[in-house]
């Protein structure tokens, strides 16, 4: 089956693709940092790590800032993108009202999705979600930052593996002084 394309007004065209990795990014609306507080960013994380596999999407990596996030997934059914979406950003929304007493008010403003396209391409936006908390500056370390699945690759795979990954396939906006990326994760 050939990929299906979606496209509205003011919104991307969308390419649900069977079988692909993704690269998704969430923003809030009028980049309001709805999730400022360390509990929402955990909670929103949960919800991400519970109900991906639902869906068909494995988790690759996963970034969460305070006003958007980046997630890496491979998908089995094309079909089940939009629908992971609605689910998510409903559920999270609905919860930050509770807690905000907001009722009614609109937290996710859009998506968008990029469909991977080769090894590099996936490698750099794997980079690309784990550096994201310094480009914005959150902080100037990345051990600094646990909102991101970082932490697990460094556990499953170590310093070298990452720092590898970093110079293999650095991404050109993040420049930094040597390509070292343990520099970047490790206290000096």
């Amino acid at each position: 089956m050939s990929p299906r394309r979606t496209s509205h007004r003011h919104n991307p065209t969308h390419i649900y693709a069977n079988d692909a990795s993704y690269f998704v990014t969430g923003a809030m609306l009028y980049h309001v940092h709805v999730l400022e507080l360390a509990s929402y960013k955990q909670y929103l994380q949960e919800q991400l790590l519970n109900l991906a596999p639902s869906y068909g999407l494995t988790l690759k990596a996963w970034g969460i800032l305070n006003n958007h996030y980046h997630i890496l997934f491979q998908l089995e059914n094309g079909e089940n993108l939009p629908r992971f979406l609605r689910r998510f950003h409903s559920r999270t929304a609905t919860t930050f009202n509770e807690w905000d007493k907001q009722s009614g008010r609109q937290v996710w403003w859009n998506y968008w999705d990029w469909c991977i396209r080769s090894e590099q391409d996936y490698w750099q936006h794997f980079n690309y979600i784990h550096y994201n908390p310094i480009k914005h500056g959150y902080v100037q370390k990345l051990r600094d930052w646990p909102y991101s699945s970082l932490f697990i690759y460094l556990e499953r795979e170590g310093y070298e593996w990452l720092d590898d990954c970093w110079r293999s396939y650095p991404v050109r906006e993040f420049q930094i002084e040597n390509d070292d990326f343990e520099v970047i994760l490790r206290e000096q």
